[in-house]
């Protein structure tokens, strides 16, 4: 039998070596896709966890909201600590009559709700004006407002709705609001009381001492002083809300309601669910849904670390 020439075995080789590395090269490829999609797999798994328990989060907060006193929960924002299965959950329930209403409420007010945010006096006044000019028919401009032409030189496709916000989310349309401003204001804003002032007694902190502490506008009565004996924290507010309960029944200034639940799981992943509720009287539900919002900024602004020293707590 005859050999085989010296260097054919050397081209042998180095098909050998070629397709082993590429072998290998392969095989990395595919565990390293195979951890992403086990990753992946798992993240969504724990996703879908943290939000189902968000979801029983708020039917609880259902439930709680029809019960008798003194177990029926509040509706002036405090937070309510709770467990489901693993996850552990944080509630709070706000009257949408404690809120102001972006459509309704007049341009002063608006105006004191920009002194929650990190914002100098002139951007205040521009984005106001701002807010106004989208939801007035017209196209006539505000000193530092914005009508389409301003609109328009900023690179936008459209101009303001010159109509009624239809969502609080509508907020982020309007030129000079950019995400963290939304973060921070929408929280506190409303579409659904059709008050041109929030009830004070449902109000939430810090909206509560904005409004208690800020000047009386020019040429409009003073706004009324808070309950006597109230104090600027959750549990003194909490108690003045329920007083205010138990002669309201089921006024319908305080029965549009935003339930928001942040879920926190064991390995750190958190989901928040915001639902805007209000009692439904035609069908076995308790509450009507008129909103729903998965991780949405209005809703993620409401939790943070020092909630934990205000919560009252309830087991699964």
């Amino acid at each position: 039998m005859p050999m085989m020439p010296r260097k054919q075995h050397g081209v042998a080789l180095v098909l050998v070596l070629w397709l082993v590395g590429l072998m290998t090269l392969m095989a990395g490829a595919f565990t390293l896709t195979t951890r992403r999609e086990t990753a992946s797999v798992s993240y969504l798994t724990g996703q879908a966890r943290a939000e189902a328990a968000a979801e029983a989060g708020v039917f609880w907060a259902q439930v709680m909201l029809s019960a008798e006193e003194p177990e029926r929960w509040d509706t002036d924002g405090r937070p309510y600590a709770l467990t489901f299965g693993d996850a552990q959950l944080m509630v709070r329930i706000f009257a949408e009559a404690g809120k102001i209403d972006l459509n309704h409420a007049d341009e002063w007010l608006i105006s004191q709700l920009m002194t929650l945010v990190e914002l100098d006096l002139a951007s205040q006044q521009a984005l106001t004006s701002a807010i106004m000019d989208w939801r007035d028919p017209d196209d006539n401009s505000r000193p530092n407002g914005a009508e389409r032409e301003a609109y328009l030189q900023a690179g936008r496709a459209q101009g303001p709705g010159n109509r009624p916000f239809s969502t609080v989310r509508e907020l982020q349309q309007v030129l000079g609001m950019d995400a963290r401003l939304f973060q921070q204001l929408s929280p506190w804003f409303t579409v659904y009381s059709g008050q041109a002032k929030p009830t004070l007694d449902l109000v939430a902190e810090p909206l509560r001492s904005m409004l208690s502490e800020a000047p009386a506008e020019a040429d409009a009565p003073a706004a009324p002083p808070p309950p006597p004996g109230t104090a600027q924290s959750f549990l003194d507010l909490a108690q003045a809300a329920r007083s205010v309960q138990q002669t309201s029944g089921d006024n319908t200034d305080r029965a549009v309601l935003t339930i928001a639940v942040q879920a926190r799981m064991p390995d750190g992943l958190a989901t928040t669910l915001g639902t805007v509720v209000k009692p439904d009287q035609n069908t076995q539900h308790l509450y009507q849904t008129l909103e729903w919002r998965i991780d949405a900024a209005q809703d993620q602004a409401l939790f943070g670390p020092e909630l934990t020293d205000y919560a009252t707590g309830y087991a699964d």
